[in-house]
């Protein structure tokens, strides 16, 4: 399979999940994203507002990702058809996870893809996953922020500004790979 077709595959089985999201505009920024990046499935834990005036307005073009999401009252019954879960974070934890960086995740996603479904799960604006929500993840993953902030300055990353990035890093490695197929 070429790397045009396995980016197709790969953006078929990820799932974006959002947990316990406060601000409306975040699900409409992060479902722009998603149509940005070619990621077709949304699904929310619990938000405090869906749908809604907000949400619609920040998608802006992303109204059939906004239509087809998915509202779960449990992250477990969100990710519970997957076969490996990625929680985000732009901080460090003290509890030892596996932890690694977009490109390896990227790597690791490309290759579950192989066997079913994927899960990339944002937490709550204000204070991320809890401890609990972080055991039905297999690993972490470290999105890098600004050095220079204090980690009270970012206690989460917001899923439109960290799937970007993480998708920007995705798309860097498909690139790479179709370039080897060619040379």
């Amino acid at each position: 399979m070429n790397a045009e077709s396995r980016l197709h595959v790969l953006s078929d089985k990820v799932r974006i999940v959002m947990v316990e999201t406060t601000h409306p505009g975040n699900i409409g920024a992060a479902a722009r994203a998603m149509k940005t990046m070619g990621l077709r499935s949304l699904v929310l834990v619990n938000p405090e507002s869906f749908p809604s005036a907000d949400v619609t307005a920040r998608a802006a073009g992303a109204d059939d990702l906004l239509a087809g999401a998915i509202v779960c009252s449990t992250l477990a019954e969100a990710v519970k058809d997957c076969v490996l879960v990625v929680a985000t974070t732009a901080r460090d934890r003290r509890i030892p996870w596996p932890v690694c960086g977009p490109a390896e995740c990227v790597r690791q996603m490309a290759a579950a893809t192989e066997n079913g479904n994927v899960a990339i799960v944002f937490g709550r604006e204000s204070s991320g996953l809890n401890n609990l929500e972080l055991e039905l993840c297999n690993l972490v993953m470290k999105i890098p922020t600004n050095p220079d902030l204090l980690p009270t300055d970012v206690p989460s990353v917001d899923p439109g500004s960290g799937g970007a990035a993480f998708f920007l890093d995705s798309q860097a490695i498909n690139f790479a790979r179709l370039a080897e197929q060619v040379t």
